[in-house]
């Protein structure tokens, strides 16, 4: 499974990335949340390297407890606060799956072409592609300097 996600077209993996992303920020129910992002688990246990996503959910942990400690303050019920973790947990997966399986300029290159139509509004496409390129390029060493 992981050779046939590496094996995808990038622009498709992005398409694919954006679409997920806007569903798991649009569910409201953590039970629909969990039973349709149960793949996405599914493929984290058995595809990926399992000393990488303990690592990678250690770096993401006290990103976690601050928001927490400040929803715990609030009138926020348990429910969504749990709803929230589960969300940026899987939105951090997707991430992860997203760098992991794909390489960086090639990713900035499904970017651009993605993004292309934007330019007629003179939107700063190649600014933003070297910022996006930028950034995914420094996530492994900031997961390696967690280490």
């Amino acid at each position: 499974m992981y050779d046939f996600c590496k094996r995808l077209d990038p622009r498709l993996k992005l398409s694919y990335f954006f679409l997920v992303a806007v569903f798991i920020l649009y569910i409201k129910e953590l039970f629909l949340l969990l039973l349709l992002f149960f793949p996405l688990l599914f493929y984290f246990v058995f595809a990926a390297n399992f000393k990488e996503l303990v690592l990678f959910l250690k770096s993401i942990s006290f990103l976690l407890l601050i928001i927490n400690f400040f929803n715990f303050f609030s009138a926020v019920s348990f429910e969504k606060i749990l709803l929230l973790n589960v969300k940026l947990i899987f939105m951090a997966m997707l991430v992860f799956i997203l760098i992991k399986s794909t390489p960086v300029l090639s990713l900035s290159a499904a970017f651009e072409k993605v993004l292309k139509p934007f330019q007629k509004f003179k939107f700063p496409l190649n600014d933003f592609v070297l910022l996006i390129t930028i950034a995914m390029h420094f996530i492994p060493f900031l997961v390696e300097d967690l280490k």
